[in-house]
């Protein structure tokens, strides 16, 4: 049994509807293959960032030491990412694949390994993978969706 409001619901405004479709149509329009793969490269990425937190109390070592572990990725992907750029630049899709590749390859380490100096490199390899993924996954788009809405819409969705 469904009950209805004694109130109905106030009209949409035929400025505000066009407005609406023509957000959705741009939506609809940027969901693809290319976002797709550089969103699930993107959401890789992100859940092996935070996926090892849970496993560093596990080693036994000072914050200090914890704290250079998380520090590793982000230090290596700064590094990494403008040398990646000629590479990107003429192998967009090899640097997504080696990229994944890369990240792979460290979710293998941390899985094996409890050792702190292998976890340290898996990290700083995390970090080199995370630079290819997410400067070739944003070139990626940039040279899908050329109209500017489109690349607009598609690089904030990647992102969520």
């Amino acid at each position: 049994l469904v009950r209805r409001s004694a109130v109905p619901a106030a009209p949409i405004a035929p400025a505000a509807r066009a407005a609406m479709q023509q957000t959705l149509g741009l939506a609809w329009r940027c969901c693809g293959l290319p976002l797709g793969t550089v969103w699930a490269c993107l959401f890789c990425d992100y859940v092996l960032l935070t996926m090892a937190i849970p496993i560093f109390p596990l080693i036994h070592v000072s914050d200090f030491m914890t704290g250079l572990l998380f520090a590793a990725k982000a230090a290596c992907q700064i590094v990494c990412a403008p040398l990646f750029s000629g590479f990107i630049d003429r192998h967009i899709k090899g640097m997504i694949l080696f990229g994944l590749a890369l990240e792979i390859s460290t979710l293998g380490i941390f899985a094996t390994t409890f050792s702190y100096s292998c976890w340290m490199v898996a990290r700083a390899l995390s970090g080199v993978a995370s630079a290819a993924l997410v400067s070739a996954g944003f070139a990626h788009l940039q040279r899908t969706f050329q109209v500017q809405e489109e690349r607009a819409m598609s690089m904030g969705l990647a992102t969520t």
